[in-house]
């Protein structure tokens, strides 16, 4: 768990986020053999894509193992969308939420839902930077080695008005963990059907109580 963020949990919030890490492995095995992501050295297990042999592999390496969990058929032209989780969606206020943000992981916990940003296409991209930009890091001198994921945040419907887009880049780092940078438009849908329509950024324009009163309420 990142280290700043760890501060702000309470006990209780701990406790769950190191349960999520145990992955629900019997006491006795995990006694014996470790956390599975402490040990794993098969991308077919459900922890690879956080443990410690995946993080100390070079970005070609990583880039290709995900890929291979992506696309596992490059040729394949009958992809479909994934459905819409309906009935699922309420887990998204129950399920334990902190390992969202501090979590060290390439790929999402393996029994938690997908529920929101369920839609998207993903890429592989590279990143160009402006010269001059006024940043530091990858996002000055670039990186060729990005997926992106560009998605419907919300559940589209037959009185949709519009989208509500987001973007999410992954910078794969060579024996370290990744760097991540997540963009939306709003919070709201818009009113348009053109993804790039409007701007896409990391700071979006706040909920209000006065403007938007049952969103507000379910964000809090």
């Amino acid at each position: 768990m990142s280290d700043d963020l760890l501060n702000f949990l309470d006990e209780n919030e701990t406790a769950d986020y190191n349960r999520l890490e145990a992955r629900a492995l019997d006491e006795e095995v995990v006694r014996e053999h470790g956390h599975c992501y402490e040990t794993s050295t098969n991308i077919d297990d459900r922890c690879y894509f956080k443990s410690t042999h995946y993080m100390h592999l070079d970005k070609e390496t990583k880039m290709a193992e995900l890929w291979s969990k992506i696309r596992p058929d490059e040729n394949a032209v009958d992809d479909e969308p994934a459905p819409f989780m309906w009935k699922d969606f309420p887990e998204f206020f129950t399920d334990v939420a902190v390992e969202a943000f501090c979590g060290v992981s390439d790929a999402l916990r393996w029994n938690r839902k997908k529920t929101t940003h369920t839609q998207g296409l993903v890429a592989k991209v590279e990143w160009v930077p402006v010269e001059g930009n006024g940043y530091s890091g990858m996002y000055e001198t670039g990186s060729d080695h990005v997926i992106m994921r560009l998605s419907e945040s919300n559940f589209l419907h037959a009185h949709s008005k519009g989208l509500t887009p987001s973007a999410a880049f992954k910078f794969l780092v060579d024996g370290d963990q990744s760097l991540n940078l997540f963009a939306m438009s709003s919070f709201l849908e818009n009113d348009s059907w053109n993804f790039f329509e409007k701007p896409i950024g990391n700071r979006v324009a706040p909920v209000t109580m006065e403007d938007h009163p049952i969103s507000f309420q379910t964000m809090l």
